[in-house]
């Protein structure tokens, strides 16, 4: 990946943002080096991803990826909008399958996802390859799932590494474990290639807020007794801090109705910053923000 890229050490923080539900948007300053704007949370009708990310690239001091869903899209829908991305200079977009649709959950069964996915990437690095500009890197990235197998979950990484993809965010995770065992089994598959940049998923939580992921019983008792997440997420980040990990994918709580509290994942994303840069053993202990 270009040294320029997302891999540059300035981008050590994605966050997640919902577009919004009206014509009207709004700005949120959340801290993060990236915002990752969703595309149709909850399957609701919202402003479409690539066009709430290059308005918020054009308008605000924030760089922006942009997510196109291949269940809502076609190839050529895809493309067109990702030359649109690259003229607006947003700095990248994420590809993903996306849920099966909520009126009819069996649609889409059959269909072979990974090799769809793995196939849309091919062709967008050809493009993006095509169209570069020097000095407005764009990148490639998509989504892990390491909830369920790892498995699997390297597998899948690997293809799609070795069909464009430079980077991943990962859906939540709260314990170091998956995390360390994916990249070793990711790196069996790369067979000597460079390792992409994964961003973790760090999910912050509240009470009464939602989560797509298994919480553990310890994290939902936690969140019941203090509010929030705040002091095991710390912890998490800390951790794979000391691995040697640097880059996160921060998501703020989210709640019935699609409101999401920005200012705790901003708070989050300071701290996480500090500790990120902290020199290696003098991070900060403190988590309450």
């Amino acid at each position: 990946m270009d040294s320029s890229g997302i891999s540059d050490i300035s981008f050590n923080i994605i966050s997640d943002f919902s577009p919004e539900k009206s014509s009207k948007s709004e700005h949120y300053d959340l801290n993060a080096d990236l915002v990752l704007v969703a595309s149709n949370p909850g399957q609701s009708t919202r402003i479409e991803s690539s066009s709430r990310a290059s308005y918020m690239q054009a308008t605000t001091s924030a760089d922006c990826l942009a997510t196109l869903t291949l269940r809502d899209l076609s190839p050529l829908a895809i493309e067109s909008m990702v030359l649109g991305l690259m003229m607006w200079e947003v700095k990248g977009v994420v590809i993903v399958a996306g849920d099966p649709p909520l009126e009819d959950p069996c649609k889409g069964l059959t269909q072979d996802w990974p090799k769809r996915t793995t196939q849309q990437i091919r062709s967008l690095q050809k493009l993006i390859q095509d169209h570069k500009n020097p000095a407005n890197p764009f990148v490639l990235g998509s989504v892990v799932d390491l909830g369920q197998s790892i498995d699997k979950a390297a597998d899948l990484a690997g293809l799609k590494v070795k069909s464009g993809a430079e980077f991943f965010i990962t859906q939540p995770i709260f314990s170091e474990g998956p995390a360390f065992d994916f990249e070793t089994l990711l790196m069996e598959r790369l067979s000597g290639m460079e390792k992409p940049s994964i961003y973790y998923g760090l999910q912050l939580l509240e009470q009464e807020s939602l989560c797509f992921s298994i919480v553990p019983d310890r994290v939902k008792e936690e969140v019941q007794r203090e509010t929030n997440n705040l002091d095991s997420l710390t912890a998490l980040a800390k951790k794979l801090i000391a691995s040697g990990q640097k880059q996160f994918y921060t998501i703020p709580p989210i709640f019935s109705g699609g409101q999401r509290n920005y200012q705790l994942c901003r708070d989050f994303n300071l701290l996480l910053k500090k500790l990120i840069m902290a020199p290696k053993g003098q991070e900060r202990t403190d988590s309450h923000l």
